[in-house]
């Protein structure tokens, strides 16, 4: 839902279709060196049609353009917020950590749903009485280059752009320019508490506190290298992932484990899983130790049963 005014603002631009926009996209992060040479485009998701064969392209186009607005007013939030600071003198010794959401939301099939929960069927997309979705079509398309969607542990279900600002606290050649680091949010409270000078407590009213994950970002906004040997781990509705270094080992729920290189395989294309048997078996056996000691549930989980008397 967006103002209309603010709608109108992107109407047109998504009537070439989805593919067309997502080799359009494409072409420009790797102009802009978001990704390192090499890299491929993932072929579009299973259950994308044709843009030919969609019969209402002025109602898909409404979504997107939608969706832009909302993207345009976060934007324009933001905007305020850095404004404020910046009357108050505080905006160069704030640090601002800006993230995206993690993938895009393919509810509903190939072009979404219309009127879902309480919204009303009839009304028009954007409109206060609406609640409509884009579905696989163009979550396919935000995703771009990757695959897979949120609830994913593919990358397009879990990469995201993390943006930082901070004038004192990173040095004048690192502004403006991009590192290829990996983070993560559970990175964020060990980052404030380095850069407090706050220490995390062992123990909390009597209670043992839940040990810190992550590690300072501080090292990455200094232009340092950020070394994560104990790796990261994922895992959502029986999907799962772990990472150690540039190797990735995902799954989809109930399906067999990949493995990738992404330093040259950024968007999950080439499975190395039957070529490095040795490397599956020992990246496997660390997940399952991360997830026995963080209690990962097996999904999907089993519904208490309720009892009466």
């Amino acid at each position: 839902q967006a103002p209309p005014e603010t709608i109108a603002r992107f109407r047109g631009r998504y009537r070439k279709g989805w593919q067309a926009i997502r080799e359009a996209r494409f072409k420009r992060q790797m102009e802009m060196g978001l990704f390192p040479p090499g890299t491929r485009l993932a072929p579009p998701a299973e259950r994308v049609p044709s843009w030919s064969s969609v019969t209402d392209k002025e109602e898909v186009d409404l979504r997107l353009a939608t969706h832009a607005a909302m993207v345009h007013l976060v934007d324009q939030g933001v905007g305020r917020i850095v404004k404020k600071l910046s009357e108050k003198d505080q905006l160069a010794n704030t640090l601002i950590l800006f993230l995206s959401d993690n993938g895009a939301s393919a509810e509903a099939g190939p072009l979404g749903f219309t009127g879902n929960r309480g919204g009303d069927p009839k009304a028009k997309t954007g409109t206060p009485d609406s609640y409509n979705s884009f579905g696989i079509s163009g979550a396919n398309m935000s995703d771009t280059p990757f695959r897979k969607f949120k609830r994913y542990t593919h990358e397009g279900g879990i990469a995201t752009p993390l943006i930082a600002h901070w004038p004192k606290g990173i040095p004048t050649t690192k502004q403006g320019t991009m590192t290829r680091e990996v983070g993560h949010v559970i990175d964020f409270l060990p980052t404030f508490l380095d850069l407090a000078g706050a220490s995390y407590p062992n123990s909390l009213k009597g209670q043992s506190t839940t040990p810190l994950a992550g590690r300072s970002l501080k090292p990455v906004f200094q232009g340092k290298p950020l070394t994560r040997p104990e790796g990261l781990y994922f895992e959502h509705e029986g999907h799962a992932a772990i990472r150690i270094g540039e190797w990735k080992l995902v799954r989809t729920h109930r399906r067999p484990w990949s493995l990738y290189d992404l330093t040259k395989d950024r968007t999950e294309l080439t499975d190395l899983a039957q070529s490095q048997p040795q490397r599956v078996a020992e990246m496997k056996a660390r997940w399952q130790t991360w997830a026995d000691q963080s209690q990962v549930k097996t999904w999907p989980l089993k519904k208490k049963k309720e009892t009466r008397k």
